[in-house]
């Protein structure tokens, strides 16, 4: 039994706790303080009063306020005309006149292999294995701060080129 009389294990709506809940909503309690003194939850009284089709009045209501999104009114609107170009981050690896050759998992030297802990700015970070033994390629010759995560036989393997579309969306 709680303040109210209620016990918890069956809950009737009778009339006298209808008339309290309405007494209580009438005052401007929340749902919730309603509640704790019902020992409901907070939804039970919420769905009892949308049912009983109670409203509160204008002097007890709290009323959110919607503020306006965007900028505040002191600040200065944005000039008209285009919008400043944002920098890219990626840069695509420069041109070699050699020959770069798509590498092989196991054609990588093992001396060259590191572990995750072994990694650095300019080293290849190309998977190698799996598990608990998996290494990284580890060449030289890519910068992770440019966006070059692979050497350059890596890269092609992961940067594939975009195949031409034959005008259709989807394929089936």
């Amino acid at each position: 039994m709680n303040r109210v009389g209620v016990n918890l294990n069956s809950f009737d709506w009778t009339a006298e706790r209808e008339t309290e809940l309405r007494r209580m909503h009438a005052d401007g309690l929340s749902h919730g303080t309603i509640a704790k003194a019902f020992g409901l939850s907070r939804n039970a009284i919420c769905g009892k009063i949308h049912r009983l089709g109670l409203k509160r009045n204008g002097a007890n209501h709290v009323v959110k306020v919607n503020l306006p999104l965007g900028r505040p009114l002191d600040q200065p609107r944005r000039p008209p005309g285009p919008r400043p170009k944002v920098a890219i981050r990626f840069t695509p690896p420069t041109k070699r006149t050699e020959a770069i050759v798509d590498i092989a998992d196991e054609n990588v030297p093992l001396a060259q292999r590191k572990t995750l802990m072994q990694l650095t700015n300019g080293s290849c970070r190309w998977p190698l294995g799996e598990g608990p033994a998996m290494t990284f390629c580890g060449a030289p010759g890519c910068d992770v701060d440019k966006g070059q995560s692979y050497c350059p036989g890596h890269a092609l393997r992961a940067y594939q080129p975009a195949r031409p579309r034959d005008g259709r969306r989807f394929r089936f």
